[in-house]
């Protein structure tokens, strides 16, 4: 004998069937497993006396699946639950009915003394950890005129154009900027490459708390993006992008 409770609502036995039952990784663009995705497609069969019996059933059977948030499971013939069960409250926001009790045809002594439904159940549950970098990316961007001196053109009103030489050198700048998220709070930024050659203005050192990605209102990802300005008088060294 086996049996389908969900939430308080315990279905006939024998009557419920798993006709499909999937588990799948959600991997993040770092490649790291975010999320498992649990999903049960199932069917069942009332079966009563009258025909009113049948619908009351039915009707009973669509409150109870008209509700998200509920445990699933399939239990054996000792009670316990199976491999084909969904946990509720380690889930991401709980269990989804992603289609309530639902039919087809109903014809002959279909709906009279039985009725076939069949409806779908699903659920997140959270596998990467709080500081797992689900995305990185970070680039180093060197702009600069080799150190050589500075120039404007100038255009007269007669004759041609006049290259004229302003500075004697020139300095190195350069820009570090990225974002990354994360399963859990408070992202931090990866240290300046360059700290102590800022570039010495109030917007040369930049971190923004980027928008918290949610499912069902719970958090599922926190990120941050930077951004630094330095300045050299000799040409920059011994760095590169970093990655996580």
């Amino acid at each position: 004998m086996t049996q389908f409770i969900y939430g308080g609502f315990i279905f006939d036995a024998n009557s419920v069937a798993v006709t499909g039952f999937s588990s799948s990784f959600i991997r993040s663009p770092t490649g790291r497993t975010h999320l498992l995705k649990k999903s049960m497609s199932l069917e069942g069969k009332i079966i009563r006396p009258t025909m009113s019996a049948v619908l009351f059933q039915m009707s009973s059977i669509q409150d109870a699946l008209s509700v998200n948030g509920q445990s699933a499971a399939m239990l054996d013939n000792s009670g316990l639950r199976t491999p084909w069960s969904l946990d509720s409250p380690s889930s991401i926001g709980g269990v989804t009915v992603t289609r309530g009790a639902s039919n087809q045809n109903v014809k002959g002594a279909e709906g009279v003394t039985y009725l076939r439904y069949s409806f779908a159940l699903e659920a997140d549950y959270p596998w990467a950890g709080p500081n797992d970098a689900l995305s990185f990316s970070e680039s180093l961007s060197f702009n600069d005129n080799q150190g050589l001196p500075l120039q404007v053109v100038r255009i007269p009103a007669n004759g041609d154009p006049i290259v004229q030489d302003v500075t004697q050198s020139s300095g190195y700048h350069c820009t570090q900027s990225g974002s990354m998220t994360q399963g859990g709070p408070n992202p931090q930024p990866p240290a300046p490459s360059f700290p102590g050659l800022f570039i010495g203005n109030e917007g040369s050192h930049q971190i923004t708390m980027l928008p918290i990605k949610a499912i069902r209102g719970v958090p599922i990802e926190y990120g941050v993006s930077w951004k630094y300005e330095f300045f050299s008088v000799t040409p920059f060294t011994g760095a590169s992008p970093n990655y996580k």
